[in-house]
C-alpha cells in the first residue's frame, strides 16, 4: 500500500464508510446529496479511485445482480477505516493555491474592454449565486435531521458564497458596471 493517499482517495473512504456495499453510480449520487458542494470527482475518475483503493486493500469489490445486469459493489475494508480515521485525525494540512480559471481570467481582465471583466464577474456571480440556492435548500432539508457535524462543511460553504457574491457585487462596481 501507498503510504499517501491523494484527497480523492481518502473522500472516497469516507463515502464508503457505511454499511452498505456502495456501486459508483451510488457513490456519485452520495456525493451529489452530500459533500459535492466541496468536493467531485470526474465519474470516470472516481472509478479508477475505487480499483486503485482495492488494489491497496482499503476497499473490496464484489459483483451484485439485482435488477438488471450485475455491477460491481465496493465496501471499506478495516485497512480502509483505519487510513481514513488516521487521516481525518491528523491535524496536518496540505493546502494549497486553489486553481481557479475564472481568477486566472480576471487577473488577465486588463487586456480586454471592461466590460469583458464585469461580464466574467457577473456570470460568475450568477453561478454562485445558483449554487447558494441549491446548498440553502440542502441546509433546510437537512435540519433537525442531519448530524450537527454534516451541516458545519456545508454551513462553511454557504458562508464563502455569501462572501463571494459580496465580493463580486464590490468588483462589478469597482469595474464600472451596475450590481444585478
Amino acid at each position: 500500500m501507498r503510504t499517501k493517499l491523494s484527497a480523492t482517495e481518502y473522500a472516497v473512504l469516507g463515502l464508503l464508510a457505511t454499511d452498505a456495499d456502495q456501486s459508483g453510480y451510488d457513490l456519485m449520487k452520495r456525493v451529489e446529496r452530500s459533500v459535492g458542494y466541496m468536493w467531485a470527482p470526474a465519474k470516470s475518475g472516481l472509478y479508477t479511485v475505487l480499483a486503485r483503493l482495492e488494489e491497496a486493500g482499503l476497499a473490496s469489490a464484489r459483483e451484485a445482480k439485482e435488477r438488471g445486469p450485475s455491477k460491481t459493489v465496493y465496501r471499506i475494508t478495516s485497512t480502509g477505516r483505519d487510513a481514513l480515521e488516521a487521516w481525518v485525525s491528523d491535524p496536518t494540512l496540505e493546502l494549497r493555491p486553489p486553481r481557479d480559471p475564472f481568477l486566472l481570467k480576471l487577473h488577465f481582465a486588463r487586456r480586454v474592454a471592461p466590460q469583458a471583466a464585469v461580464a466574467q464577474v457577473k456570470a460568475y456571480r450568477d453561478h454562485v449565486d445558483r449554487l447558494l440556492a441549491e446548498w440553502e435548500a440542502q441546509e433546510r432539508a437537512a435540519e433537525g435531521v442531519a448530524e450537527p457535524v454534516d451541516l458545519i462543511t456545508l454551513r462553511y460553504a454557504l458562508a464563502r458564497a455569501r462572501t463571494t457574491l459580496a465580493w463580486c457585487d464590490e468588483t462589478i462596481e469597482t469595474l464600472g458596471g451596475t450590481v444585478p
